[in-house]
């Protein structure tokens, strides 16, 4: 017949037994937390490099290239990056370009993500590049960044030649009979309260010539 101090023994190696695992689960806790501080501090000081080395100067390049873009750092839990914003009367145009740790992973992953609304066009809207954090290769990584920057820009630049975003940005030369975008317009001319708009000198002097030769074509202008 089993004994009270029988019962009590084996009561408490139940719970000494239980006690140890959730020591040990403490333990690892611990250890795992530790070692994501680590991998995180090691993360900053990788991102902080890739910044500076690669992403700042091919940045700088960007904006010198587009004026009309402000720059703004990105606040994020985890990660590191910048939003641009392009000042367009055509659409809202943002990009952001960032780099996050991997969780529970020695990796890093640098994203580019692109808006456009209204979308009118075909783009690509989010890439990614993941590298292991502890043998970065800032030459991949450059190229990497250089071609979503280079696709940014051909994407950005087509929108000032889809009549969609032009509405009514788009004019006619009446000379060339051609069309193209307001903007790069070379010149104009004022001629019975109608605006006349010019793709290059050349035939803004035509029309200047004999500009009875065009309007009496009824070529559409610019009001």
């Amino acid at each position: 017949m089993s004994t009270i101090p029988e019962f009590e023994k084996r009561l408490d190696a139940e719970l000494a037994a239980v006690n140890g695992r959730i020591e040990e689960l403490r333990t690892k806790a611990v250890k795992a937390h530790e070692a994501r501080q680590a991998r995180y501090s090691e993360f900053v000081r990788v991102a902080a490099d890739l910044s500076e080395k690669v992403g700042k100067p091919r940045l700088e390049a960007l904006l010198k290239r587009f004026p009309e873009a402000k720059s703004t750092k990105l606040e994020m839990k985890h990660g590191r990056g910048v939003k641009l914003n392009f000042d367009s009367d055509l659409a809202r145009v943002s990009m952001d370009v960032a780099v996050h740790p991997v969780e529970d992973a020695d990796d890093l992953v640098v994203t580019y993500d692109l808006m456009i609304l209204p979308m009118f066009i075909e783009f690509e809207k989010h890439a990614e590049l993941r590298v292991p954090m502890n043998a970065v290769d800032s030459d991949l990584v450059g190229r990497w960044l250089d071609d979503q920057l280079i696709a940014f820009a051909k994407t950005y630049v087509s929108i000032q030649f889809t009549d969609q975003y032009q509405r009514r940005n788009i004019a006619v030369d009446p000379v060339a009979g051609i069309r193209f975008p307001l903007s790069f317009a070379a010149g104009e001319v004022d001629r019975g309260g109608v605006k006349y708009h010019f793709l290059s000198k050349q035939t803004k002097d035509e029309f200047e010539r004999d500009p009875d030769a065009y309007v009496s074509a009824k070529t559409p202008a610019k009001k």
